[in-house]
């Protein structure tokens, strides 16, 4: 029963997050995102080759680029050049930013099914509660009618 659970929690995320790939803003974030990585650790290797105390190798500086873009930052290789630093800087706010695009276009996708219900059934509560002025004016109407018999059989009780 459990597992089952577990299954249906997994199906129910994939069917939400499937109109990502069709979506052109979930590619260029993608793209983006990963030249980034790339943009930076190829600069990196760059700028800090030879002034380390052991070898620089791309996979140290890949490494870093993704721990900066994506906050986590383990800090196993610190830039100790005035340019990596700088480098770094730009690689947290460009980071960060990314990240939060990211992450709101994915919340987005998952709870769109539960936001547009909502929608739907706040719409149907309106229209459940609204009433229409031509209606409202028929009833007055009939209601003002009904009034005017009222008064005249009550005038024929009253004075016959």
């Amino acid at each position: 029963m459990r597992h089952l659970q577990h299954f249906d929690i997994v199906k129910i995320l994939a069917l939400r997050l499937k109109p990502l790939i069709g979506m052109p803003v979930f590619w260029l974030l993608t793209l983006l995102g990963n030249g980034f990585v790339a943009f930076g650790a190829f600069v990196l290797f760059h700028i800090e080759a030879g002034h380390h105390d052991k070898p620089l190798t791309l996979l140290d500086c890949v490494s870093w680029s993704v721990g900066l873009v994506t906050t986590i930052g383990y800090g196993d290789l610190v830039p100790v050049t005035e340019g990596g630093k700088l480098l770094g800087i730009v690689m947290m706010i460009g980071g960060t930013l990314f990240l939060w695009s990211y992450m709101a276009l994915f919340v987005s996708i998952l709870l769109a099914p539960d936001i547009s219900l909502i929608e739907s059934q706040i719409k149907g509560i309106k229209r459940e509660t609204s009433f229409d002025e031509k209606k409202l004016r028929e009833l007055s109407t009939q209601m003002d009618a009904l009034q005017l018999k009222i008064d005249v059989l009550l005038a024929r009780i009253t004075h016959p």
